[in-house]
């Protein structure tokens, strides 16, 4: 996709992302990342072409480890502000279900695509993303060591 067919894409007024400068700076332990999407467990198939997203989950958590191929954010449940149990539901154990969704992370003024989610450890709740900067031009995930 080009930068002017980019450009063009619009649904409800609203811009495909677009990030500032590509590729994007290297995240390192510590700094945060906000990640969000659709956990497997809170999702409900109503019918064989219906399946119902009843809840979006959102956070940001620092990351743990990170190296040229994996970053770590492993989730402290006590730390967490509100979980997102639905009609009286707990938290669910696992946060799977998330794979392909985005990590940002808040660099000067603007927010920087960090890296996209691919799997979650529920042994240790940690979430791992691939660094934005192995997203190849087609969309891709460059081939990893």
């Amino acid at each position: 996709m080009s930068e002017e067919q980019a450009g063009v894409i619009e649904k409800d007024g609203k811009r495909i992302f677009l990030p500032a400068s590509w590729p994007p700076a290297e995240i390192k332990e510590g700094d945060w990342v906000a990640l969000g999407g659709y956990p497997g467990t809170l999702r409900e198939q109503k019918a064989w072409n219906v399946l119902d997203f009843t809840t979006y989950s959102i956070g940001a958590t620092p990351v743990t480890s990170a190296s040229e191929t994996k970053i770590g954010c492993r989730f402290e449940r006590e730390r967490w502000v509100k979980g997102h149990g639905r009609d009286g539901e707990p938290d669910p154990e696992d946060l799977g279900g998330l794979s392909g969704g985005p990590a940002f992370i808040l660099r000067e003024l603007h927010w920087e695509l960090a890296g996209i989610m691919f799997e979650f450890s529920s042994t240790f709740d940690i979430m791992f993303l691939r660094p934005a900067h192995t997203i190849q031009e087609d969309g891709s995930i460059r081939p990893l060591p």
